[in-house]
């Protein structure tokens, strides 16, 4: 994982995630897995919205959506 925002995003390449996800089974009882895509909306959102701050905490997978957010995952402007 690589935070930044306060958010872990994934370090796995797409191959990586479609395999995550088309191969391996849920455990029975598991619920569903969510994957979400962090966007500038979303780091505004996760800074003023518990209940939106609880749903990223819960999901399977975080990417990164828009080139700002890519950008700073990758250790650009703000990563580290």
């Amino acid at each position: 994982m690589s935070e930044v925002f306060g958010i872990d995003f994934t370090t796995r390449d797409l191959r990586s995630l479609v395999a995550l996800f088309s191969r391996e089974p849920v455990a029975a009882g598991s619920g569903l897995k969510m994957v979400v895509t962090a966007n500038i909306d979303h780091v505004a959102n996760l800074l003023r919205n518990a209940q939106f701050r609880q749903a990223y905490s819960s999901a399977s997978v975080v990417t990164a959506d828009g080139v700002p957010v890519w950008s700073d995952s990758m250790g650009g402007v703000g990563g580290s």
